[in-house]
């Protein structure tokens, strides 16, 4: 299955980044090469965009790694949001948050994301 990708839900288009389950530096890093080729071609403010990182592992070249990929997609999503987030890797992405100054939405399932997500999408359309 594909890391990276579209998931169309209630209608919302929102930005899949899978890194379930990924052991290595590399393989992070592949996925991050990835998705940031991508979503740092897109309008600014135009993305919205869940990952997973659900049994990821994390130290502290990973921590780095995530601090360069979250802010250097800022520019290009209005919100992302995160699930996945347990343990000792709360700990490191509270200081990733409070290193790149970004407001990324925890939620317990990829479902409560999603729906957080589509809504909130829905909710900046303006009816004319």
């Amino acid at each position: 299955m594909k890391r990276c990708r579209f998931i169309s839900h209630q209608g919302v288009d929102i930005y899949y980044i899978d890194f379930s389950d990924l052991k290595t530096v590399e393989e992070i890093d592949e996925v991050m090469i990835e998705s940031k080729t991508f979503i740092r071609k897109q309008a600014m403010k135009s993305m919205f965009n869940l990952a997973n990182i659900q049994n990821m592992h994390f130290n502290g070249e990973i921590k780095d790694l995530f601090v360069e990929f979250i802010s250097g997609n800022a520019d290009h999503v209005y919100q992302s949001a995160i699930v996945g987030v347990d343990g000792i890797r709360r700990i490191v992405f509270n200081a990733v948050l409070r290193l790149t100054g970004r407001d990324v939405r925890c939620h317990d399932s990829v479902d409560a994301a999603l729906n957080w997500l589509a809504e909130l999408k829905e909710s900046l359309v303006v009816v004319e």
